[in-house]
């Protein structure tokens, strides 16, 4: 959808060959960390939810999320 308005995502992956290939197959950026990612305008998750991703008070306004879980 970002890739379609023009925009070029950022990528995030704890592993960093996937993250690297993903990146590669959209021409997205690659974020070098999660921090870099997660502190983006659109956050667009697909996760098992393991963990906590963000941590209370760390959203901003304005900031979209859409969270997708397993």
């Amino acid at each position: 959808m970002l890739v379609a308005r023009g925009v070029t995502p950022f990528v995030w992956d704890v592993d960093e060959t996937r993250r690297r290939a993903v990146g590669e197959e959209l021409g997205a950026h690659v974020a070098e960390s999660a921090e870099v990612a997660l502190a983006c305008d659109v956050v667009i998750t697909v996760t098992p939810g393991a963990s906590v991703l963000y941590e209370p008070g760390s959203l901003r306004p304005g900031q979209h999320m859409s969270l997708m879980g397993a």
